[in-house]
């Protein structure tokens, strides 16, 4: 403890115009770290939110080419003669080739730097979106899904990692709320681009499924290489960004790159070392608080990949044409987006991560309650369903990877665990696409209590976590009792923060 604290006397007297925190444990910015903040925000966040975006509507498009244009028979299935126990093999193909390739992915990032990394995935999963265009045998999908997966995999887990080379743990969820409300606003966009797509059927002898693929997959291969360009590594290595170089004028003031850097250091954030640490990588597999993170994490990605995957057939079959139930996912979508951004800056502003995530968990059961009891007839209470599930369920998942990012102390350690929750718990999106929705058609009874009871599971464990982490920061307070050494900020100002965030 003294060697940090040392670390951080001696940033205070390097570094002028830092945050402190208030009583409460709210981050105060001055105007410095605000101006860095800003620019780090403009430089970093659009480009992100831009490639998560389009990982969503690359995975998730195949959700409208399942309906697409289907009163012709010109949808996917039709054309290249995928039955619904094929289709459902091939949409839990996409996680199988995830799920083994997201851990040694996100390791890659400690070798490699982040943009380049995060570019050559992009790049990838462009090249294969595009490919699926070729699909006319059962067998072309699957193996395609299999590739998107595996060429996918450590994009969303590298995302939240390389955030931490740049923010401090207040300001996680926001970010990470800010690059993940994609989710929702390409459902919202996907919905109208894939309304329009339909409409140009047969043009070009491309069926409209062809045309959301061929759409989709080389935006992105074009974003993936800008990304190698436009994204800082860390804020020690500024000296070769590219942006510098190419237009010769320095991104940060030297003032403003070390502060960027001693501001992590305070929150105890080393994320730059390259050497992969054994007992790092070993200790996250035997620490049971991440366990309880991919359990919350599957059962909240199961249902968000459920409304993801099959929220155009839901509404499909409750009576919509295939067009109108292409735009009526846009207004679950909307409300989604909205909660997501709302719940994540609630969340940083008062420094609280598990009453966010039962407030949103339980929203989402709520509204996988109402799914599952509202009679089949009742379109509006459907519809109300789907939109209260939507808004509940895609706002979770950014404050569960927040508060993660947040309780992990080591480089190689974060890597792992962001990695670990993300894969195994993306066990919950093989279960809803190959399990859910397939056999209990029309009205979906048991899919929606499936969702709404992992939901529940989600709600449930938040809490357990606050009382484990609250038991520990006690337990760690009681240790250092009679400890008189207080953590300096880069203010000056002293106090004993607490060990965990909660």
């Amino acid at each position: 403890m003294a060697d940090k604290k040392d670390a951080q006397i001696e940033l205070h007297q390097h570094v002028h115009g830092a945050s402190h925190l208030d009583s409460e444990g709210r981050l105060i910015y001055s105007e410095a770290e605000r101006r860095l903040v800003r620019k780090l925000d403009i430089r970093l966040m659009p480009m992100i939110f831009i490639a998560y975006f389009l990982s969503i509507v690359d995975r998730s498009n195949v959700s409208f080419a399942k309906i697409a244009n289907i009163e012709k028979n010109h949808h996917l299935q039709g054309t290249a003669g995928i039955n619904d126990e094929q289709f459902s093999i091939a949409l839990a193909a996409f996680f199988v080739g995830y799920i083994v390739f997201e851990i040694p992915s996100n390791l890659m990032m400690k070798k490699v730097p982040a943009p380049a990394w995060i570019a050559r995935i992009m790049v990838s999963w462009g090249i294969v979106t595009t490919c699926q265009v070729l699909i006319t045998k059962p067998w072309h999908f699957t193996l395609l899904r299999f590739l998107l997966g595996a060429m996918e995999a450590g994009f969303f887990p590298g995302v939240v990692y390389y955030l931490t080379f740049w923010y401090r743990k207040q300001e996680a969820a926001q970010r990470i709320a800010g690059f993940y409300v994609a989710t929702t606003v390409s459902g919202v966009v996907g919905s109208a681009w894939a309304y329009g797509v339909q409409q140009i059927d047969g043009n070009g002898g491309y069926y409209g499924w062809q045309w959301l693929f061929l759409t989709s997959g080389i935006p992105t291969i074009v974003v993936g290489v800008l990304v190698f360009f436009a994204l800082p590594a860390t804020p020690d290595s500024l000296a070769n960004d590219w942006m510098t170089k190419i237009t010769r004028r320095p991104w940060l003031s030297d003032s403003e790159r070390e502060l960027a850097s001693a501001r992590l250091r305070v929150d105890g954030i080393a994320r730059n070392e390259k050497k992969i640490e054994k007992a790092e990588f070993l200790a996250v597999f035997l620490d049971y608080k991440n366990w309880a993170f991919v359990v919350m994490y599957f059962g909240t990605v199961m249902a968000a990949n459920a409304l993801g995957l099959f929220l155009p057939t839901i509404l499909f079959i409750l009576g919509y044409k295939s067009l109108d139930a292409t735009k009526m996912s846009i207004g679950p979508y909307a409300a989604g987006a909205v909660m997501t951004v709302a719940i994540a800056w609630l969340s940083d502003r008062t420094r609280q991560r598990a009453w966010p995530i039962v407030f949103t968990a339980a929203l989402g059961c709520a509204g996988f309650a109402v799914l599952a009891l509202t009679p089949f007839a009742d379109k509006t209470g459907k519809y109300a369903g789907c939109v209260i599930a939507t808004a509940g369920v895609f706002a979770t998942i950014p404050i569960i990877f927040g508060w993660l990012s947040n309780n992990l102390k080591t480089s190689t350690g974060a890597a792992t665990a962001i990695a670990l929750v993300s894969s195994v718990g993306n066990l919950g999106s093989v279960v809803a696409s190959y399990a859910l929705y397939k056999t209990d058609k029309p009205a979906y009874k048991m899919s929606h209590t499936v969702n709404c009871v992992g939901m529940a599971v989600t709600c449930a464990l938040a809490i357990l976590l606050r009382l484990t982490y609250a038991r520990l920061n006690r337990k760690d307070l009681a240790h250092a009792a009679g400890d008189t050494e207080t953590v300096v900020d880069l203010t000056g100002a002293a106090h004993k923060p607490a060990k965990y965030v909660l």
